[in-house]
């Protein structure tokens, strides 16, 4: 079965699979901007350790997690097909900007500049969380 086209980029947030991350990204910011930088590294450690249900439980927004569960399989199935897609290389967060409750971050792979993309985030219950998938 062929997984919805959203998910595919969530590969690419979730990488890193396999290979633990050199740096830290998120110790470059301060206050909010950390925290927003932080969840992207929560997402890739728990993308390393295979923990679909932490990123459906934890680190996405709750409306995110209901629409996977609407693609025909639960959230964490879909989650932990997009884990087995994906290959190895770092994500590095090159920039943060927050706006009250939301928030955006420039991702970059490794060291290709043409591999940057925004991720969203919106705070819910207290935490940042992942409020869309690139490409959705």
């Amino acid at each position: 079965m062929r997984r919805p086209i959203a998910l595919l980029p969530l590969a690419l947030l979730l990488a890193g699979c396999g290979q633990a991350a050199t740096t830290t990204s998120a110790e470059d910011f301060r206050g909010q901007e950390r925290a927003v930088a932080q969840v992207v590294e929560d997402l890739q450690q728990a993308g390393e350790d295979d923990d679909a249900a932490r990123i459906c439980r934890d680190l996405i927004v709750q409306d995110l997690a209901r629409q996977l569960d609407g693609a025909g399989s639960s959230c964490t199935e879909e989650i932990e097909r997009s884990i087995e897609d994906v290959d190895d290389y770092e994500l590095v967060v090159r920039d943060v900007t927050v706006s009250g409750d939301t928030a955006q971050a420039t991702v970059e792979a490794g060291d290709a500049e043409d591999g940057r993309t925004t991720l969203r985030f919106a705070r819910e219950g207290g935490a940042w969380r992942a409020a869309e998938l690139p490409g959705s």
